[in-house]
């Protein structure tokens, strides 16, 4: 079992996620709640859940659906803990793009596009 942390962005994508549910439903935000924590649970027990994030050669960079709607929880394993990078909401129009190198991953949420630039250098740029 490793503790699962979130990352400042991370926290700010719940956050924003779960105002908005609010303003539409305070019950649907409850359980958009209930599923992250759920989640998040389950990554705690088992660290390698999830698939890996499309475009990274990095295996330990993994996404894990929040069932119910359409986020994902976007992670790294490290040594001795989680750390999750981003709550993506997977349903945005415009798709930031990371390069890194030769490596090009397209993601759903700016914010964990600056966070992954953030953590292993690169450029990004926007795609639709």
């Amino acid at each position: 079992m490793k503790p699962v942390r979130l990352r400042l962005i991370a926290k700010r994508d719940l956050r924003e996620a779960v105002a908005w549910y609010r303003e539409r439903d305070p019950e649907l935000a409850n359980r958009f709640l209930d599923e992250v924590y759920r989640a998040l649970g389950l990554l705690e027990q088992f660290p390698n859940t999830g698939g890996p994030v499309f475009g990274t050669n990095d295996p330990d960079i993994r996404k894990l659906p929040i069932d119910n709607f359409p986020y994902q929880i976007v992670f790294k394993k490290l040594k001795h803990r989680v750390s999750v990078l981003a709550i993506a909401d997977v349903t945005l129009p415009t798709k930031p793009t990371v390069a890194i190198g030769s490596d090009v991953i397209a993601i759903g949420r700016p914010t964990f596009a600056c966070c992954l630039l953030e953590g292993l250098g690169g450029s990004l740029f926007y795609t639709n």
